[in-house]
């Protein structure tokens, strides 16, 4: 089953499909598969083979606790020459308690520290909520009844400091991911620079046509992730 996925993955990276880009609204351009890292505790190892067999995106996050494998990987594959920094899309994510503005470069320095890279092709927001940054850190900080901590930091100020890190070279553009209607709408009545993307669940089963069609309509390029359904769903009837 391996070598067949493998052998799929490397004819639709060498088909015309593969060769198509998807230009991003500040002039960037997305391959239009990416590999992400999800819930990956052999993460190096992974993106060792995705780099392999074509793939030149590669979506990771903070808080998949993983991306110092991602890290190492992505080093190993530039010293043995399989790929070059320019020819990649390295994508991560600002992850919950680090909303507030004043945490927002920070949290971006130590992504690329992990990474071992030197800047970012895109940096978005994970969630459109803020948890509180506790001491020593922990990602998700509950209360004494188990329930998530949530803090009121503005999604528009969290956006903001986003978009101050544009000057800083660091990073190419900018996003958001699992952003609704209404939320993308209070980014965009802000924002000096709109979402270059918005991250989401989007399948058959999920159609998301109304913050598809905003998207479309404000330049902001879709991002799909678990495009062919989400593992938690219960399995539909047969489409193909």
């Amino acid at each position: 089953m391996f070598r067949q996925s493998v052998a799929a993955i490397r004819q639709f990276t060498c088909s015309p499909a593969a060769r198509s880009v998807i230009t991003l609204n500040n002039g960037m351009q997305l391959p239009p598969l990416a590999f992400g890292t999800w819930r990956s505790k052999k993460a190096g190892e992974a993106v060792s083979h995705a780099l392999r067999v074509g793939y030149r995106h590669v979506d990771c996050a903070a808080v998949y606790e993983n991306e110092e494998l991602v890290g190492d990987a992505l080093h190993d594959a530039f010293n043995k020459g399989i790929v070059k920094r320019s020819d990649l899309v390295i994508e991560s994510k600002l992850w919950n308690i680090f909303h507030q503005p004043k945490h927002v470069l920070t949290a971006l320095q130590d992504c690329l520290s992990r990474l071992r890279l030197d800047y970012l092709d895109l940096f978005i927001i994970h969630w459109p909520v803020a948890f509180p940054l506790e001491t020593p850190p922990t990602l998700y900080p509950k209360d004494e009844h188990g329930n998530f901590r949530i803090i009121d930091v503005p999604i528009e100020d969290t956006w903001r400091a986003m978009e101050d890190l544009l000057p800083t070279g660091l990073v190419r553009a900018i996003g958001v991911s699992n952003f609704t209607v209404s939320e993308l709408d209070r980014i965009l009545r802000v924002a000096k620079v709109a979402p270059a993307v918005n991250q989401f669940e989007l399948h058959p089963l999920l159609p998301r046509r109304e913050l598809v069609q905003q998207c479309t309509s404000n330049g902001v390029a879709v991002q799909a992730y678990s495009p062919l359904g989400s593992p938690s769903l219960k399995r539909g009837p047969v489409l193909l």
